[in-house]
């Protein structure tokens, strides 16, 4: 019994594409921590009143 496994062959730029989409989603990730923790931290200077994401969208 023969089994053919088919390969996956990869251009020489794949792998600079790989990294620079891995780049850009580890970027995206690390802003949204950023956002969410500094936030957050608001959230607890103002001594978490009201809906959490008032501090988001502050309306006058």
């Amino acid at each position: 019994m023969k089994i053919c496994i088919n390969h996956i062959s990869f251009s020489p730029s794949t792998p600079t594409i790989i990294s620079y989409f891995g780049f850009l989603l580890a970027s995206i990730i690390f802003t949204l921590v950023l956002f969410i923790s500094s936030s957050k931290i608001q959230l607890i200077q103002n001594e978490g009143r009201g809906n959490p994401l008032s501090s988001l969208f502050q309306f006058k």
